[in-house]
């Protein structure tokens, strides 16, 4: 039998995906920790001794990590995300996998609440190109302090339409 053709009931997963530290499991062993909410899921791989956690990194003094959240049709206002201080955002994405019914003027802002539009403002026009379509925004933004980003979509009586918003940052050591 090779590998490929065990069926997914027979097959290990990565590691273990709980909000519960899984304890002494095995040095080298995976924890996806998800205690921080959708979106919010860090890996944790169990350290030399087996006594600790460290977390995945991207090597040197920071480390790479990405928030993906769903969104759908509606006027919605949320929390996408609490970026730790001494962060910096590198990059943040609308991808949409079911084409919006816009209604006569659709916007999305992805921002914090004192500045809704700091990392993306998208209306109708951008977001036509059909499914999937995504937009992308480089940056380069220093978070000093602890900051929430909140998504807020107006899509002027939409019924249909589905996507993700996407985040990297990286949290400075």
């Amino acid at each position: 039998m090779f590998h490929q053709d065990i069926t997914h009931d027979r097959i290990h997963p990565m590691g273990y995906v709980q909000a519960a530290d899984p304890g002494a499991i095995g040095a080298g062993r995976v924890w996806v920790d998800t205690s921080a909410g959708t979106g919010l899921w860090v890996v944790k791989i169990r350290n030399a001794a087996n006594d600790g956690w460290e977390a995945g990194s991207t090597g040197g003094s920071s480390s790479l990590f990405i928030v993906v959240s769903a969104i759908a049709f509606g006027d919605t206002t949320g929390t996408i995300a609490v970026i730790p201080a001494n962060s910096i955002i590198k990059q943040t994405r609308i991808a949409l996998t079911e084409a919006w019914d816009w209604g006569a003027s659709g916007d999305f802002e992805l921002g914090t609440a004192g500045d809704p539009d700091l990392l993306l403002n998208k209306v109708e026009a951008d977001l036509d190109g059909g499914v999937p379509d995504c937009e992308t925004k480089d940056h380069d933004l220093l978070v000093v302090a602890e900051t929430t980003i909140q998504a807020a979509w107006t899509q002027d009586g939409a019924t249909t339409g589905a996507g993700w918003i996407v985040i990297e940052y990286l949290a400075l050591s």
